[in-house]
């Protein structure tokens, strides 16, 4: 896990580096409920594979004028 600041947006960034990929690309309600708590705030999440295998949640949330 990551936590940092770039061009005026908190970047948070879990890595997972499991032992192979999602066979299912369903999104369940952990997901979800992450993206609409971060569009609350004008941010972004993504998540998909990562590398040959494992897995990448990206949330990017907007800041303020620092």
């Amino acid at each position: 896990m990551t936590i940092g600041v770039r061009q005026h947006k908190l970047l948070i960034t879990v890595d997972d580096d499991g032992s192979g990929k999602a066979t299912d690309p369903k999104e369940g309600n952990g997901l979800r409920g992450m993206r609409e708590r971060t569009a609350q705030l004008g941010g972004t999440v993504h998540a998909g594979p990562h590398g040959d295998r494992g897995w990448r949640v990206r949330a990017m949330i907007p800041l303020g004028e620092l």
